[in-house]
């Protein structure tokens, strides 16, 4: 029982994410964005970009206000 147990708890953790997201709107880009392109550093635009660049796909990926909001924070934060 023990060794079913200890399997148990072995698979567990290996079919854990293991990605810490920092934050829900780090998160929120992840999943939500890299269903369509890469992932892109969040230094490589400026805060005002990024609102445009959420503008423009948060239809596509179906964003809430909050979450879009959540995103933008996550982007611009230093």
């Amino acid at each position: 029982m023990k060794y079913l147990l200890f399997l148990f708890l072995i698979a567990a953790i290996a079919c854990s994410s293991g990605k810490y997201f920092s934050s829900n709107g780090e998160k929120l880009y992840y999943d939500k964005c890299s269903g369509c392109h890469r992932i892109h550093n969040k230094n490589e635009y400026d805060s005002e970009k990024w609102a445009k660049v959420l503008e423009e796909m948060k239809k596509k990926a179906r964003l809430t206000t909050e979450e879009e909001k959540a995103i933008l924070n996550f982007l611009v934060e230093k």
